[in-house]
């Protein structure tokens, strides 16, 4: 599901970053498979479509590559001749902005970054991270038969299901509060088991 999500929105970037987009192959591609998001003729973009598009799968495709410590947070340096009020003069100030690759894409903070900016940054991110989750569906079903990562997996739930609420797990106060969640579920079963084995025992009356 990540993988697919990936996919498309990777495909969605090249559509949006259409101009700059050389190879004519891949343009052909693009055309057929989306032509709700070109003209009549199939050639202009129609640019509103396309980011409505990147939006509707902005928070999924951010929670997926958050997930494999993607390097989607970015930031540029650049130098500016701005007018000092106390020299009363222009001068150079360096200016630094940060930005998410993701999240700020359809903002004005990183409009003037795409096309260049995005065969630089976003192109070779979004590809190794299709890379990773490929491997991990590879590999998915040696997980499923190896007893230690079905314990973690199922000592992690709470936290899991949290992080798919969008509570961020890595504060101290959720992880005391995933901690104390955990001893109760132990304890539940625990008692769940004792219980049964209690009701299973026929003690003997004298």
């Amino acid at each position: 599901m990540a993988l697919r999500k990936i996919d498309k929105y990777y495909e969605l970037i090249k559509i949006d970053n259409f101009t700059t987009l050389h190879d004519q192959d891949e343009r052909k591609k693009l055309q057929e498979e989306y032509p709700e998001l070109f003209d009549e003729k199939g050639i202009g973009v129609n640019y509103q479509a396309t980011r409505k598009e990147i939006s509707k799968l902005t928070a999924s495709v951010y929670h997926a590559l958050e997930r494999i410590n993607a390097p989607i947070n970015w930031r540029n340096e650049k130098e500016d001749l701005e007018y000092d009020f106390e020299k009363q003069k222009k001068v150079m100030k360096k200016k630094v902005e940060k930005y998410n690759v993701i999240l700020d894409r359809n903002y004005p903070v990183f409009r003037n970054k795409k096309g260049f900016g995005d065969t630089e940054v976003t192109y070779p991110m979004l590809e190794e991270s299709r890379a990773v989750y490929n491997d991990v569906i590879k590999n998915y079903w040696k997980r499923l038969v190896n007893p230690l990562w079905l314990i973690a997996s199922l000592l992690r739930l709470p936290i899991s299901l949290l992080e798919y609420m969008g509570v961020n797990t890595e504060t101290e106060s959720v992880n005391k509060f995933v901690y104390w969640l955990l001893q109760l579920l132990v304890l539940i079963i625990l008692s769940f088991i004792s219980l049964k084995l209690g009701l299973n025992l026929q003690l003997p009356v004298r």
